[in-house]
């Protein structure tokens, strides 16, 4: 999502209209939005007021310095009052003062000895909080508020504007905010119904516990070697045979049959592996089979209820 910043240019009125016009101009063919003085229509708000009001909205904070302290609200000028404005909300500030306010014109520099002071002490106070920036004339000023602004968006990208076709749905918003109270709605009750952990009775056997069933197995008369199959063989025996193995290894020997649903018939195949003697016979009951499946399925719902 492509984003468009706006940045506050802040300094002295009168003697850096021009510079302050250029700097605005440069921003804005740069793709910035900027914001000052210029741009304020007329309000009933008091004028630092409405200078909050504007800066709230903006992401970089410019101010530009010459030899002039500014026209006082109180014990402050309103550019010293609207740096400290920006350093409260946290916007990246970017100072720019003149290299040589000595060669500025008298008419453009302060005369009276207080505002002299105030104006070194408002210079001081930049240059010991932050990495200030100097130039010298309109020109220097307008490239190096502009690499400065890049920079900062790069270090530190602020909030920023979006075209509305590129804003999220109020819809959507709507429909997150109604999960996340549903969602901690379910917590709630999670929290309040406790354990959920499964549990069996202890007259149950665990998983490694030898357990014992019979596997009840006939033998047939062989097929002729020569000929068609013979389906209807007869009986020739019929045995059970007891088997003794841990729960684990039954469910382990008949999982993958179950899993990818094979036929009655393989399954009877895996649990006839169980067993040496059954060899040449094949199984027509179990006395564990339906309590095996049954087992099994406890089993894989606990493991997922863990997991």
């Amino acid at each position: 999502m492509e984003k468009v910043y706006q940045v506050f240019v802040s300094s002295t009125f009168s003697d850096l209209e021009d510079e302050r016009k250029k700097v605005s101009d440069t921003l804005a063919k740069a793709g910035f939005i900027p914001s000052g003085m210029e741009l304020f229509p007329a309000t009933s708000l008091k004028q630092l007021e409405f200078i909050k009001k504007v800066i709230d909205r903006c992401d970089y904070y410019v101010v530009i310095v010459a030899a002039r302290y500014g026209s006082m609200d109180g014990d402050k000028s309103f550019t010293e009052k609207e740096f400290e404005y920006a350093l409260s909300k946290g916007l990246p500030v970017l100072a720019f003062i003149h290299k040589d306010s000595g060669k500025i014109a008298s008419e453009k520099s302060e005369t009276d000895p207080k505002q002299i002071a105030r104006l070194e002490a408002f210079r001081c106070r930049l240059k010991d909080s932050r990495i200030v920036y100097h130039w010298i004339d309109v020109n220097d000023l307008c490239m190096n508020v502009l690499v400065a602004v890049t920079s900062e968006v790069t270090l530190s990208p602020g909030v920023g504007w979006v075209r509305g076709d590129q804003a999220i749905d109020p819809k959507l918003l709507q429909e997150l905010e109604r999960l996340r109270v549903e969602c901690s709605e379910l917590r709630e009750r999670i929290s309040r119904a406790g354990d959920f952990s499964l549990t069996f009775p202890p007259d149950i056997k665990g998983p490694d516990e030898p357990f014992a069933c019979d596997l009840i197995v006939r033998q047939l008369e062989a097929q002729p070697e020569v000929g068609a199959v013979v389906l209807d063989r007869k009986v020739i025996d019929t045995k059970i045979i007891p088997v003794i193995r841990p729960l684990r290894e039954l469910f382990v020997s008949i999982s993958d049959f179950i899993l990818v649903e094979r036929s009655e018939h393989e399954l009877r195949v895996a649990l006839e592996e169980l067993s040496r003697q059954s060899r040449g016979y094949e199984m027509i009951e179990t006395l564990c089979m339906k309590w095996l499946l049954r087992r099994y399925a406890i089993y894989v719902i606990n493991s997922k209820l863990l997991d």
